[in-house]
């Protein structure tokens, strides 16, 4: 880890970022959301009042940039501790390749659970499309950004607490007091690629 830095955040599939996700045109694609987080806290889930920070253990899924209906993507979902829901979606024939991604989107948690690492990349890949642009390989980066500043608004402690809502600890380790940020791609602290001659980054 950079620094021996660690913390305890939510995950898909303990990845992070979560599982990368590829379809094609045309393509049904199924995915089965089951929520094994602990409880929320008192009186704080999905049928809480908002605006307020509620509902930290819940959640939904929701695929940023996909030509669906509420009825495939549904936003206002709420799948609680304990609680699955299953996804469908049918990937329209006309979708050239796209890179979207997926992530929570409770009302009252969503931004926590992101900040922690719940979300990853889906792609829609029109083999033809990329073949006639001449593009014979691809890689695809979710980026994300950590703040380590305890003076920051955006400090990790301060914003994963969600003002106390938050009943998963964070038990964050940073022995050597690292103050900044960290851009992270695909998980990983300043990544490198090797390409060949000729080839486009």
């Amino acid at each position: 880890p950079y620094k021996n830095i660690s913390f305890q955040a939510r995950t898909y599939n303990g990845k992070f970022p979560g599982p990368p996700i590829r379809a094609a045109p045309g393509d049904h694609v199924s995915i089965l959301l089951q929520n094994r987080l602990g409880d929320n806290a008192n009186g704080l889930g999905c049928r809480s009042n908002f605006p307020q920070f509620r509902a930290a253990n819940s959640t939904n899924l929701h695929i940023h940039g996909i030509h669906a209906d509420e009825t495939q993507d549904n936003t206002f979902a709420c799948v609680g501790p304990g609680s699955d829901m299953l996804y469908e979606y049918k990937i329209n024939p006309d979708t050239g390749t796209s890179t979207l991604w997926y992530h929570p989107h409770v009302m009252g948690s969503s931004a926590m659970q992101l900040y922690g690492g719940m979300a990853g990349a889906f792609e829609i890949v029109d083999v033809a499309q990329d073949a006639a642009f001449a593009f014979a390989d691809t890689r695809v980066l979710v980026l994300q950004m950590l703040d380590f500043n305890r003076k920051s608004k955006d400090y990790i402690e301060t914003f994963m607490k969600m003002e106390g809502v938050n009943t998963l600890p964070l038990q964050l380790h940073n022995p050597e007091n690292y103050s900044g940020r960290l851009l992270l791609a695909n998980g990983e602290v300043a990544p490198s690629m090797v390409l060949q001659q000729g080839r486009h980054a």
